[in-house]
């Protein structure tokens, strides 16, 4: 049978191609066409609506919205919470001036506003007054979050009530009031925002986390009206409805800080433990945190620190805490200090300085314990250490800066005089010995650094050994090259690795076990830091170790004599290794020599040691509060007895301070300085109380009465007035001021060198009190910017002056006529007097706009008409008018004149 076959062949004849080509081609362009059709935003058809909806929503608003979330997490990433303040509800920080001035080209929500202004612009379909794309909320929701967080909150503010005005059938329109007066309350706008938010509280059903959101906005506008009851009752409603784990930590966190501010222990106890509930679903800071408080409210509230502690323990060898054991360290030193366990408080106050690398509150803390418990111990140096890297981390223009710089600069005022005591009281013991006893000493110095020395060579010698022994390169004496010499043994070709200390072929290159660098670096250590013992902030603190060796205090010698500062036994024990006998004997010569010799040092020790006792006693009584260490410096003084320029006041001291105590020394003071001073201004201040006041009386109007004077430049008063005055009351303190009015009417008259000369007088007979400090820091300055002192060194754009010189002296009642009559004459200009030296005043005319008005003024037929005797009027520019003033050289300035006219 003859199976058919059947083929499928196309029914269309050949004539109908081009007819189908056709129809295809017709429908490509009519899909085109459609499509054209429905990007028009003019037009209210299904089609373009749909279409602008479908390409807002997933293509422009989409990209903008993954844009506004990225940049958010950014800035969520870079918050560091400030636990030490209440937090903020909203985890957002304000910018400052230099931020905000960047924001426009560094902005991370830049690209979230652009997104949102394009989908606007192009997606719109405003058709008579009506928005028919719905997805135009969400773009201009977009935008108006961009910028809120761009922090530009009066555009923010227009998008939000642009959504509120134009679309107010929005499902999200109670989440765009919510954002509006989150603006408002950035705007400072409270009162309104607070207003808005009880009306939507109270006309619409919010549910879910926009009613938490309202709660906590309003608690933001109650905190910043600074009503805390009202805050803390929206508050923890807000914690109540929210359903957000990080939003249930912050708001139960703050929660329980404005309770704890409202002295509301057991309320704020209870907020902390709802946040400790949320266990690992929060961020695990404010797990610790929360942890913390409730150890500190309940050590608090029961007197349980011993329990807190032993929680502390735990919590600090729990491996997922160990990013936070900075705050666990800090709370069980605090712990600790309140039980008066102070060394344990300074260890764990120590451990978290370690571990703490950003928040300087914490530092700050931690330095201001470590600095009361020393202070507490009497350990003033070391305590002024810890007050100085306090001050370092704490905001320069904060009270708590200025009180702790306050208290470092007494404390080192005290350390100043202590330091004194010291240095004067172990040379005076050194020259009262007798020549014998004096080298004796000094020979024991020279012994221990001969023993120190031959230690030394010791342990170069066996290090040589060693070297040569192992085959390292060991360095010979006297020479820079060094000689390497290698056993040919199989272990030295072996492959031993160079980590092996126990190797018995080359040695390791590490360091630590290389026999050689471990001598070398312990030498330099010792030479440069002494023996000192195993403790933190070695550096800083005198080692146990070193004090055992000291004999002598290693204060620097500050007095008056020419004793060189080798005498210590610091510098001893820093012999230079290796010395030849000639070199021992040559330093043994230079110690003694160095001791002091002679009436005249020995009295200027005497005076270092009984100023450093009386300074240091008022420091205790006045500054630090402590009678008891102010009554054992002023009694040294009086059993020794001082000289009665010391003792008197010591003695008037001591007696105020026993009156305000009460004790019955007082009257025996008080007798003997009656008694055995009576010419003394103590003494008639006890027979007449009344007189103390007068004497200040008199001082405050001789003072007020010689400031007129300088200010009125009568300065060959002044000199004779300050040098009688001074006279009077030798190196006084309280004449530390009319010292200053001194230096300074010396520098008006004879120029920068004798002002600075003066200066550096003020330091020595009045140190530390504020007028040495004050002229310390104008020296200072000279030496840090020199004022120029070339004519021809000019700035770019400068004012000229007319300068006629008078030499005869000042006649004030000729000056104040002259001075009216020029003024009425050239009501434009401005005549002054400047004393410019003795004998010599300079009236100076400013106010002069250029060079040419200058020239002008100078040949005005007044100057003729109204001359003054031994005038001369030339011009002179400002710059060279302060060149004349400081440096006095007009015969300089004459010469500049003359060459600057050869050259032009």
């Amino acid at each position: 049978m003859k199976i058919k076959t059947t083929h499928k062949t196309n029914n269309f004849p050949k004539e109908a191609y081009p007819l189908i080509q056709r129809g295809l081609r017709y429908a490509v362009l009519l899909f085109f066409g459609l499509l054209l059709t429905a990007c028009s935003t003019k037009k209210d058809r299904f089609l373009n609506r749909e279409w602008h909806a479908l390409n807002s929503k997933f293509n422009v608003v989409f990209n903008g919205e993954m844009a506004f979330q990225k940049a958010w997490d950014g800035l969520q990433d870079g918050y560091q919470e400030n636990f030490w303040e209440p937090l903020p509800i909203e985890r957002f920080a304000p910018k400052n001036n230099t931020q905000l001035a960047l924001a426009s080209t560094q902005s991370p929500f830049a690209l979230a506003e652009q997104k949102a202004a394009k989908g606007i612009a192009k997606h719109g379909m405003t058709i008579k007054g009506e928005e028919k794309n719905d997805q135009m909320v969400a773009a201009y929701a977009l935008l108006g979050r961009a910028r809120y967080y761009d922090q530009r909150f009066v555009p923010a503010l227009e998008a939000f009530n642009y959504i509120i005005r134009r679309y107010p059938a929005s499902n999200k329109l109670n989440e765009v009031r919510l954002w509006k007066e989150k603006t408002n309350l950035r705007l400072g706008n409270e009162a309104i925002a607070l207003e808005n938010i009880n009306r939507l509280l109270k006309y619409r059903k919010l549910k879910g986390q926009v009613l938490a959101d309202a709660y906590a906005t309003r608690a933001q506008a109650h905190l910043d009206l600074q009503q805390i009851d009202s805050a803390s009752w929206d508050l923890k409603r807000a914690h109540t409805y929210s359903k957000k784990p990080l939003k249930k930590a912050r708001y139960g966190y703050l929660l329980g800080q404005l309770y704890q501010t409202q002295k509301k222990e057991d309320s704020a106890l209870w907020a902390y433990e709802n946040v400790v509930s949320l266990n690992r679903r929060i961020s695990p800071i404010f797990l610790v945190q929360s942890k913390l408080q409730i150890l500190f409210l309940k050590a608090k509230a029961g007197n349980t620190d011993k329990e807190a502690i032993g929680a502390l323990s735990k919590m600090e060898h729990n491996w997922e805490y160990k990013n936070f054991l900075d705050r666990i360290y800090f709370e069980k030193s605090q712990l600790l200090r309140a039980r008066n366990q102070d060394s344990l408080a300074i260890v764990y106050a120590n451990k978290s300085l370690r571990e703490n690398k950003e928040d300087r509150r914490r530092n700050a803390e931690n330095y201001r314990l470590l600095a009361q418990i020393y202070f507490d111990q009497d350990r003033f140096e070391t305590a002024g250490f810890y007050y100085d890297s306090l001050s370092q981390n704490l905001a320069e223009s904060s009270i708590d800066y200025f009180r702790t710089r306050k208290k470092l600069s007494g404390i080192e005022d005290l350390v100043y005089y202590e330091k004194q005591i010291a240095a004067s009281d172990s040379l005076l013991r050194l020259a009262a010995l007798s020549p014998k006893d004096q080298e004796a000493f000094v020979q024991d110095i020279i012994n221990t650094a001969k023993r120190k020395d031959s230690l030394l060579q010791l342990d170069y010698l066996s290090e040589q050994k060693n070297g040569l022994e192992l085959g390292v390169a060991t360095p010979s004496k006297g020479n820079k090259k060094t000689v390497l010499k290698e056993k040919n043994t199989p272990a030295s070709n072996s492959n031993t690795t160079n980590s092996d200390s126990n190797s018995i072929g080359r040695p390791s290159n590490f360091y630590f076990y290389n026999t050689n660098s471990l001598a070398s670096g312990r030498q330099v250590f010792e030479q440069q830091w002494g023996d000192r013992g195993l403790a933190d902030n070695w550096r800083w603190i005198i080692s146990p170790k070193t004090i055992e060796n000291q004999t002598v205090s290693q204060a620097p010698y500050k007095g008056e004599t020419n004793l060189p500062e080798k005498l210590l036994p610091e510098q001893a024990s820093k012999a230079t290794a290796f010395k030849t006998t000639e070199e021992w004997a040559a330093l043994k010569a230079t110690y003694l020599d160095s001791i002091p010799k002679g009436a005249q040092a020995i009295e200027a020790l005497n005076a270092l040691w009984e100023e450093g006792h009386y300074q240091s006693g008022k420091l205790y009584q006045d500054f630090f509060k402590r009678p008891d260490l102010a009554v054992d410096r002023w009694g040294t003084l009086v059993d020794k007895p001082a000289s009665r320029k010391t003792l008197v006041p010591t003695l008037y001291a001591l007696y105020m301070l026993y009156s305000e105590a009460g004790n019955i020394n007082a009257a025996v003071l008080r007798d003997r300085i009656i008694r055995n001073h009576p010419d003394s201004d103590y003494a008639k201040v006890l027979l007449n109380p009344t007189l103390g006041a007068q004497k200040e009386v008199e001082f405050n109007t001789r003072y007020k009465a010689l400031l007129t004077s300088f200010e009125a430049q009568d300065f060959s008063e002044v000199l004779q007035e300050t040098t009688q005055w001074l006279s009077e009351i030798l190196e006084d303190p309280k004449g530390a001021p009319v010292a200053l009015i001194q230096a300074n009417t010396i520098g008006r008259l004879y120029g920068l060198s004798a002002y600075k000369s003066a200066l550096k007088e003020l330091p020595i007979k009045y140190p530390k009190t504020p007028v040495a400090i004050e002229a310390q820091k104008r020296l200072d300055q000279f030496e840090a910017a020199p004022p120029n002192a070339r004519f021809d060194q000019l700035p770019a754009v400068d004012r000229h002056y007319v300068v006629l010189l008078h030499e005869t002296p000042h006649d004030s009642l000729v000056w104040n006529a002259y001075q009216k009559e020029f003024e009425s004459l050239f009501p434009s200009l401005s005549l002054s007097r400047e004393v410019f030296s003795p004998g010599k005043t300079f009236y100076v005319i400013t106010k002069i706009k250029d060079k040419a008005a200058a020239l002008s003024l100078a040949k005005h037929p007044y100057f003729n008409s109204k001359a003054l005797k031994n005038q001369e009027i030339f011009v002179v520019l400002r710059s060279h008018y302060k060149i004349l003033q400081l440096y006095k050289n007009i015969a300089g300035y004459r010469n500049y004149l003359k060459e600057s006219l050869k050259t032009d």
